[in-house]
C-alpha cells in the first residue's frame, strides 16, 4: 500500500511552484464602510510574502495532494513541466498516427456499449459473480466478490462508457489528454475513493526542522502515508527540484528522458496489420451489436445463455 500511495504521489506531485501567500479572508465590520473597504483594499494590494524554496516546493506538494484528493486529474497534469506535457502528447501523436479514425471510433463506441451492458446489467452480473463456476470462470484468489456489490459494478459501468465517450478522433490525433484527465466520473470516483481513507491518509511535511536545501536546490520533504486508521503511518523522504519553474520529484527528473524514449519507441513499433484491421473492421459492429443486445436480458440465466450464443458465434466467425 505504501508504494502505491508513493507513486500516486509522485504522480501527483510533479507539481507547479504555486505561491501559497494568501491574505485572511474577509474584514471586520465597521461604521465606516469606505475605510473598511480601502482597508481591505490595501491588503489585496499588497505583495504576497516570498517564499522560502523548501516552502514552495512544500506549497506546490500540498496542492498536487489536495488535487488528486479532488479527483482533479487535469491539475495534476497541468502541474507538469511544459516540456514533459509535450513529451505525453508526442507519444499520443506517436500511436494516434498509426490508428485511423474509423478504427479509433469504432473501438471507443464498442468500448462504450461494454460499459453501458455493464451498467444495466449489474444486478445480474452481480449474481453470476457469485457463482462463477456456472460461468466457467475463475477469478484470482485477490478478487473478492463479498467486498463487491452490484452499485460498484454499476459504476463502473457508466464510468467505462464515459471515458470512452471522453477522447474525440480530434482530440486523440493531436495529443490532448485533458478531456480524458478531466472527465467528470473519473474524479467523482476518485475523490468517492479517497474519501474512504483516514483524512491524513497522506500528507506532506519537511524532512526535518530546518528543511535545508541540499545541493543543486534540492529539496527534501517527507511523505506520509496510512491506509487505514488502525495502520501506523508510514514514511519516505522525497527530494524534488525545480524544472523549469515546477516542482518535481528528483528521481522523476533523472529518468524522465529515458521514459520518453521508451514510450516513443513502442509508439514506433505499434502497428496494426491488413490483418487485424480486416478483423477489426468485421468483429467491432457485430460486437458492439451484441453487447447492445445482452442489456435487454431479464435474468442472471437469460444473460449467461443469450452471452455463451453470442461467444460461440463470433468464435465461428473467427475461424472462417
Amino acid at each position: 500500500m505504501k508504494k502505491m500511495w508513493l507513486a500516486m504521489v509522485a504522480g501527483a506531485a510533479v507539481c507547479a511552484g504555486l505561491m501559497a501567500g494568501c491574505g485572511k479572508a474577509g474584514a471586520p465590520a465597521g461604521a465606516d464602510g469606505e475605510a473598511v473597504a480601502d482597508s481591505a483594499a490595501a491588503v489585496a494590494a499588497a505583495p504576497a510574502k516570498a517564499l522560502s524554496p523548501e516552502e514552495d516546493a512544500k506549497a506546490s506538494v500540498d496542492s498536487a495532494i489536495a488535487a488528486l484528493k479532488a479527483g482533479h486529474l487535469d491539475e495534476v497534469y497541468g502541474m507538469l513541466p511544459d516540456s514533459y506535457q509535450n513529451d505525453i502528447s508526442g507519444v499520443v501523436r506517436a500511436y494516434a498516427a498509426k490508428i485511423d479514425r474509423p478504427l479509433y471510433e469504432q473501438g471507443a463506441k464498442l468500448l462504450a456499449a461494454a460499459g453501458d451492458l455493464i451498467a444495466a446489467q449489474a444486478p445480474n452480473l452481480m449474481e453470476l459473480l457469485g457463482n462463477p463456476a456456472a460461468l466457467g470462470l475463475e477469478l484470482p484468489d485477490a478478487v473478492d466478490t463479498d467486498q463487491v456489490s452490484a452499485d460498484q459494478i454499476r459504476q463502473a459501468g457508466e464510468w467505462i462508457s464515459s471515458v470512452a465517450k471522453s477522447l474525440s478522433y480530434d482530440d486523440f490525433a493531436a495529443g490532448n489528454i485533458r478531456p480524458l484527465l478531466s472527465n467528470p466520473l473519473t474524479a467523482g470516483l476518485l475523490a468517492e475513493g479517497l474519501a474512504q481513507l483516514p483524512t491524513d491518509a497522506i500528507a506532506c511535511a519537511f524532512a526535518d526542522e530546518t528543511a535545508t536545501p541540499q545541493a543543486d536546490g534540492i529539496i527534501p520533504l517527507r511523505l506520509t502515508t496510512r491506509a487505514s486508521a488502525e495502520d501506523e503511518p508510514e514514511t519516505e523522504d522525497v527530494q524534488f527540484v525545480k524544472v523549469e519553474g515546477k516542482w518535481v520529484p528528483l528521481e522523476m527528473s533523472q529518468g524522465w528522458a529515458d521514459t520518453v524514449r521508451t514510450a516513443m519507441a513502442g509508439a514506433q513499433a505499434f502497428e496494426i496489420d491488413a490483418s487485424a484491421r480486416q478483423m477489426a473492421d468485421t468483429l467491432a459492429p457485430v460486437l458492439t451489436r451484441t453487447l447492445e443486445s445482452l442489456k435487454s436480458a431479464q435474468s442472471a440465466q437469460e444473460l449467461q445463455a443469450q452471452a455463451m450464443g453470442a461467444v460461440m458465434t463470433i468464435g465461428m466467425m473467427m475461424q472462417q
